[in-house]
């Protein structure tokens, strides 16, 4: 955070603007907000093929299954 602090010192005594660009996550975003930054919101155009989107559900799915069994596991422990 110290880099990010002089940079917006650097770009403030050149007259210039200091532009935090873009977020990824909440995490991202607390943290442009600690420098008093105020969120923006900027519309992002994203683009994934059909295979790409067939890899995301399936991952998704394989993931509630493996969370379905762990929790039926952890409750047949328990008895």
């Amino acid at each position: 955070m110290v880099l990010i602090w002089k940079s917006i010192e650097y770009a403030n005594k050149k007259g210039l603007t200091f532009d935090f660009d873009s977020f990824a996550s909440v995490r991202a975003a607390k943290m442009i907000a600690s420098f008093g930054q105020s969120p923006i919101a900027r519309p992002q155009v994203m683009y994934s093929s059909v295979l790409y989107k067939w890899e995301r559900a399936a991952n998704a799915t394989l993931l509630k299954i493996k969370g379905s069994a762990l929790q039926y596991c952890s409750k047949k422990e328990s008895v």
